[in-house]
């Protein structure tokens, strides 16, 4: 094993000071492996002496070998140095700009500079969603650092930017459009949106299981939100087939539709219901988890301080571009990171009152609701022709919920194609991106630079996940070796 690396330790440096260099550490860590085992033998290191000279002997046929058929052609030359591609790199970023295409990250897309800019311009510009600042960009961050600090919030010194705007292309929609996002990763509010991410995600948590004792007393399911497609595959078991009808929704928008008032309304009362019902005078939040806690500490907040620091965020959601800010005046950004769990909650929050209300006047109607699954965005409803009718009774009239599927005995869902057939229901795998009306680049090729373990990792990750999904072997057979031929 310790020959096969010599090539390896001496490719970034070529000459025999770098074959020298190779074999002191193979010496060395020799040296320290005779010692440790030879203590955990009880033995003394004169033992292992004479595996020792063998090893050795080896590294050094393999340095003889090596150091004579290296030579500086076989080194690799840095072709990102040379000064002609280094020009032509420039001339290309002054001119386009390169994005990944959306839901098709790696497939690359160059859009003309000037052109990516208007767009951007007419986001900012001609919708309510944003509004321009006069102030500084310094200012808000300054003014973000302080309130963070007294929160032991503070960010790293590399995140005290604005989150930075930009957009991908959605070249799988006609005509194409934009999907806007607030690059988040590195700005002064991220602590706070990580915290509120952990903090968030255990009231949800929370409901979740409050909404499963629901169920079992009632055989109600008044939590619609779903993690993954298996969720709604083990339902499909248990839903009556005959007469069944499939309904699939969409959120044409989201995340930037979403009112300020309606969602600190909504997340509130949440998070006070959460805290009242746990009988807990605390969320405890450690680096990236949350708990229930009783235990003051200086990472544990109360309903009221977790309320304060939620509304913050909310009042403070920025794009800083080409040095002039704008302020989110709807909508959370999609590039934070509590958005998804802030957008579940505040759809929750309406499902939840609208099923309460079904509990209480109408229990058969509500067993009729119990089949509906969601996640985020994307909904699905099964056997219930009352939905369609109910949309505006239980979401605000500001998010528009948009029909998806065209027959009743067939829709999408997540990665799932539905099919009601012979009063059953038959599952197949579904990918929107092979409807797109260009080559997707999905799985990395065996002859890139990628190590080959990864790569039969991905082939046999996505055998998996065929098998759970398809409920009948010509339909995995036909996926499985449509992957064998991309790959």
């Amino acid at each position: 094993m310790i020959p096969c690396a010599l090539p390896r330790m001496a490719r970034k440096l070529y000459g025999v000071e770098n074959w020298v260099t190779a074999l002191k550490m193979c010496k060395e860590g020799l040296r320290k492996y005779k010692i440790t085992r030879a203590r955990r033998e009880n033995v003394s290191t004169s033992v292992f002496s004479e595996w020792e000279n063998a090893v050795l002997k080896k590294i050094n046929d393999r340095i003889s070998k090596l150091s004579k058929s290296y030579t500086k052609s076989s080194v690799a030359k840095k072709t990102l140095t040379c000064p002609k591609i280094k020009k032509f790199l420039a001339d290309l970023h002054d001119k386009y700009v390169i994005a990944p295409a959306d839901k098709a990250s790696n497939n690359i897309i160059f859009i003309c500079k000037s052109y990516y800019r208007q767009i951007i311009n007419e986001e900012l510009g001609s919708t309510s969603t944003y509004a321009k600042c006069t102030v500084e960009p310094q200012q808000l961050i300054r003014k973000h650092i302080d309130f963070l600090k007294l929160e032991n919030l503070e960010p790293k010194p590399d995140w005290c930017n604005l989150p930075s705007f930009y957009w991908m292309p959605k070249l799988h929609k006609n005509p194409y459009s934009y999907r806007f996002i607030a690059a988040s990763h590195k700005c002064t509010t991220k602590p706070l949106s990580r915290f509120l991410n952990s903090a968030l995600r255990l009231i949800l948590k929370h409901f979740r299981e409050y909404c499963l004792g629901i169920y079992r007393n009632t055989g109600v399911n008044a939590f619609w939100i779903v993690e993954n497609s298996l969720e709604v595959l083990d339902s499909l078991r248990s839903i009556p087939t005959r007469k069944a009808q499939l309904a699939s929704f969409d959120f044409s928008t989201l995340y930037t539709a979403i009112p300020h008032n309606l969602l600190k309304d909504k997340i509130t009362n949440l998070i006070h219901s959460a805290y009242t019902c746990r009988k807990s005078q605390y969320i405890e939040v450690c680096q990236d988890k949350a708990f229930w806690s009783n235990n003051v500490s200086n990472k544990a907040v109360t309903a009221v301080h977790l309320v304060e620091l939620f509304n913050y965020l909310i009042d403070n959601i920025y794009v800083c571009v080409d040095g002039s800010v704008f302020k989110q005046c709807v909508g959370i950004p999609m590039g934070t990171d509590c958005a998804p769990v802030v957008a579940n909650l505040f759809l929750f929050a309406y499902e939840y009152e609208f099923m309460k209300g079904l509990l209480k006047d109408n229990i058969t109607l509500a067993i009729k609701f119990s089949n509906t699954y969601r996640y985020i965005d994307d909904l699905l409803c099964i056997n219930n022709k009352d939905f369609e009718l109910s949309i505006s009774d239980i979401y605000p009239k500001e998010l528009i919920l948009k029909k998806t599927n065209t027959s009743p005995k067939k829709s999408p869902f997540l990665d799932l194609d539905i099919t009601i057939t012979n009063n059953q229901f038959i599952t197949k795998v579904y990918d929107k991106r092979e409807d797109f009306n260009f080559d997707i680049v999905n799985f990395p090729h065996l002859d890139s630079n990628i190590p080959n373990t990864p790569a039969y990792g991905v082939f046999i990750s996505q055998l998996i996940r065929y098998s759970r999904i398809c409920s009948d072997f010509s339909s995995f057979q036909a996926k499985s070796l449509q992957l064998c031929s991309r790959l």
